[in-house]
């Protein structure tokens, strides 16, 4: 029984080790002044779509409502990238909400199009919303533990969306939520804004 326990505890610890080691090694990669990002015209909501049939299992796991609200758009992004940028943003929002739902929009509004991932959840205080989005930063470093995390999601995220042109923004309550909203800019084409612009 023992030997289970310690096979079991040795095997998590491997699995957060592989998550910490492929997080940094995506960071390393951004950081390099080569760093492109893979764009092609794609369907926005074909890939948020597909995403939410993803994390609809792990929802239902914990009992919660996955909800979604999404808007058809065709434009010039990395699919690969916002794919992981959407599945990291969820999950997140699963990991710290206990009950209630997430729910995830996505809508153009004028030049833009903005999605929106929205939580019950435990919500993080004033003090600690300009540190999010650094390197390792944890708002609940137990919860974290056991949920996997590397504390590298949130910078991953918001390097991505930079580079897409677009912008990240918190909004919270303690103990009541929390609602992440990325802005990409479009042009009259449906395209990205160049990244200079």
């Amino acid at each position: 029984e023992k030997e289970r326990e310690f096979m079991r505890i040795i095997k998590n610890e491997a699995s957060r080790l592989e998550i910490i080691i492929n997080d940094l090694l995506i960071i390393s990669k951004m950081d390099r002044l080569d760093y492109e990002l893979k764009k092609e015209t794609a369907s926005i909501d074909k890939l948020i779509e597909e995403t939410f049939e993803i994390m609809q299992p792990i929802a239902k796991e914990k009992n919660l409502s996955l909800i979604k609200d999404i808007d058809p758009a065709e434009f010039l992004f990395d699919p690969s990238k916002m794919r992981q940028v959407i599945i990291n943003l969820i999950k997140n929002a699963i990991n710290y909400t206990d009950q209630g739902y997430v729910k995830i929009t996505g809508h153009t509004i004028e030049d833009q199009y903005v999605i929106t991932v929205a939580d019950t959840g435990i919500g993080i205080e004033k003090s600690k919303q300009a540190m999010i989005f650094k390197r390792f930063y944890r708002v609940d470093e137990a919860r974290s533990r056991d949920t996997g995390g590397s504390g590298l999601g949130l910078s991953i995220i918001k390097n991505v969306v930079k580079k897409h042109g677009g912008t990240i923004h918190l909004e919270s309550t303690l103990n009541k939520g929390s609602q992440f909203t990325i802005t990409l800019p479009l042009n009259k084409k449906g395209d990205p804004y160049n990244e200079e612009n």
